[in-house]
């Protein structure tokens, strides 16, 4: 950093995670809904990875997911460029799903873009739940979104192969 050695700490008791949204009810913190293939988004109590439950869709081949342009506005202005998202997703059939694009910013014409194509432990997608790293870092910029007032998010799904019961958390 500036010619300087230096020493990062993750310390979550100095600067505790943020949270965008939780991903657990369709119209708790703004309206979820589908895009592309997907279909079918419900609630499900039963099976999240945390919080009180997880949304749950079915998509077909292609580009598919769920989308969310009026949740409460969270001001991340102070973490641009030095941090990242994290998204559960959950797939019956990890060899196929290709990858996992998140979308977040001001609205659906100004945000910001990055698609990982393993987990955020750097292993291949696998049946079940998937923790989800986006590094803002070297993420596509779409528009001029305001870091100060993040209120849209966009999670699509990229499969070779139609799933059944597809869950984000």
């Amino acid at each position: 950093n500036s010619s300087l050695k230096t020493i990062r700490i993750n310390a979550p008791w100095l600067n505790p995670p943020v949270i965008i949204n939780q991903i657990e009810g369709i119209a708790l913190n703004g309206t979820w809904a589908v895009t592309g293939t997907a279909s079918k988004l419900a609630v499900n109590n039963t099976n999240f990875a945390q919080g009180a439950g997880s949304l749950q869709f079915d998509v077909t081949t292609g580009t598919g997911g769920i989308n969310n342009s009026t949740m409460n506005a969270v001001d991340l202005s102070a973490v641009v460029d030095q941090s990242s998202l994290f998204v559960w997703v959950y797939v019956p059939t990890g060899a196929s799903l290709t990858s996992v694009q998140l979308l977040w910013g001001s609205d659906s014409s100004n945000y910001y873009d990055r698609t990982v194509t393993q987990t955020q432990q750097a292993t291949a997608f696998v049946n079940g739940w998937n923790l989800c790293q986006f590094q803002w870092s070297g993420a596509t910029v779409v528009g001029t979104p305001d870091p100060s007032a993040i209120a849209y998010a966009e999670i699509v799904l990229d499969v070779s192969a139609g799933m059944t019961a597809c869950k984000v958390n």
